[in-house]
C-alpha cells in the first residue's frame, strides 16, 4: 500500500489524501527524508531518488549510526553514505571522506532518529526542512474488522501507533513552521 499526502492541502482543505503532481523533477531545492532507510525497501527508495538527480539532499533516518551499520547500508546501496550527528539544529552535510566540497548530491546522509520518539521526529523534520518525506515500513495497517484485530501482533500495533504519531508531529511542525513548506509524504507498507 502506498499513499501520498500533501501537508498544505491536508491542513487547508481537510482532505485525507492528496497526490501531488510535481513535474519539476530537477528542482534543486528538493530535500528527501527517508524513515526506514535501514531496510531493503528504504535503500531502494534512496537509490531511486539519487538516480533522478532531482534532490539537493537525501537524508535517511536510522536508530543505529554505528560504523558497522553505516558500512552495511553503504555496501548494500552502492553509493556513499555519510553520517551527521546533528538532529536539532539546521543540518550541514558533513564533508566527503576525501575532504572535497560537499553539495549533498550523489550520496545519502544518515541522521540519528527513531520513529518511536516524537522529539526525534520533530528534530529531523525541522532541521532538514524536507520537501519529500518517505515513510517506509513493513508493518501492515490494523484490520478494520474488530474480530481480526486479535491477529494483529502487539509489536505491529506499537509500530502502527508510531506511524500515527509521525503524522501528528508532521502536522505540528508544519503549523509551527515560520516559512511553511509544501511537504509531500509517501507512506509505503506491505
Amino acid at each position: 500500500m502506498t499513499s501520498s499526502t500533501n501537508t498544505n492541502d491536508n491542513i487547508n482543505n481537510n482532505s485525507t489524501c492528496h497526490t501531488s503532481n510535481n513535474d519539476d523533477n530537477h528542482n534543486n531545492d528538493k530535500v528527501a527524508l527517508i524513515f526506514g532507510i535501514s531496510g531493503e525497501q528504504g535503500q531502494y527508495v534512496a537509490k531511486g531518488l539519487l538516480s533522478t538527480g532531482a534532490y539537493r539532499h537525501v537524508y535517511g533516518i536510522t536508530r543505529d549510526v554505528s560504523p558497522s551499520h553505516v558500512a552495511s547500508i553503504e555496501e548494500h546501496m552502492g553509493v556513499p553514505v555519510r553520517v551527521s550527528a546533528a538532529s536539532s539544529a539546521r543540518i550541514e552535510t558533513p564533508p566527503a571522506k576525501d575532504g572535497s566540497s560537499n553539495d549533498g548530491a550523489g550520496h545519502v546522509t544518515l541522521l540519528p532518529g527513531d520513529l518511536n520518539d516524537a522529539h526525534s521526529i520533530r528534530a529531523v523534520l525541522a532541521s532538514t526542512r524536507a520537501t519529500d518525506i518517505f515513510l517506509v515500513t513493513t508493518t501492515d495497517l490494523p484490520p478494520e474488522d474488530g474480530d481480526a484485530l486479535g491477529s494483529f501482533h502487539e509489536s505491529e500495533m506499537r509500530e502502527y501507533e508510531s506511524i500515527c504519531q509521525f503524522f501528528d508531529v508532521l502536522l505540528e511542525v508544519h503549523r509551527e513552521d515560520h516559512a511553511p513548506l509544501e511537504r509531500d509524504v509517501v507512506f509505503s507498507t506491505n
